[in-house]
């Protein structure tokens, strides 16, 4: 007790700042598959967790650069740095995005860039020819 009455004793508790931040280096580029390019292969590293472990990542694709969105994985283990989209239709162009999640929720998405011609922008958009 003081002058001004009864002390309160309070724990300090570590509370998570929020979500991931947004990953900003998402590569994407096209793989050799058995009838041309029919794999994209992604890369990315992991964001600043913001206070809570990363649990995974969720990855989508459009194939009509951003308008609609299609999830390609909602379960990329938190220890994975890249992943391989396969079967995928030759002639057609894709843009992906990722995004961390966390104990406390899921980040933004990452940004995405609209490139018919498959150079990056402020993401990528990759297209798939065929071999040879």
């Amino acid at each position: 007790m003081n002058s001004v009455g009864d002390a309160v004793r309070l724990d300090s508790v570590s509370v998570p700042d929020g979500a991931p931040a947004a990953v900003s280096d998402l590569s994407a580029s096209a793989a050799s598959g058995d009838a041309g390019y029919t794999q994209v292969y992604l890369t990315w590293s992991a964001p600043d967790a913001n206070g809570s472990v990363i649990t995974g990542y969720t990855l989508r694709r459009s194939a009509d650069f951003g308008t609609t969105w299609t999830d390609v994985s909602t379960s990329i283990s938190a220890t994975s740095a890249s992943y391989v989209n396969m079967g995928l239709a030759l002639g057609t162009s894709y843009t992906y995005q990722i995004r961390a999640v966390n104990g406390v929720g899921p980040a933004a998405w990452s940004e995405y860039g609209v490139c018919a011609d498959g150079e990056r922008r402020a993401g990528y958009c990759v297209g798939l020819e065929r071999d040879g």
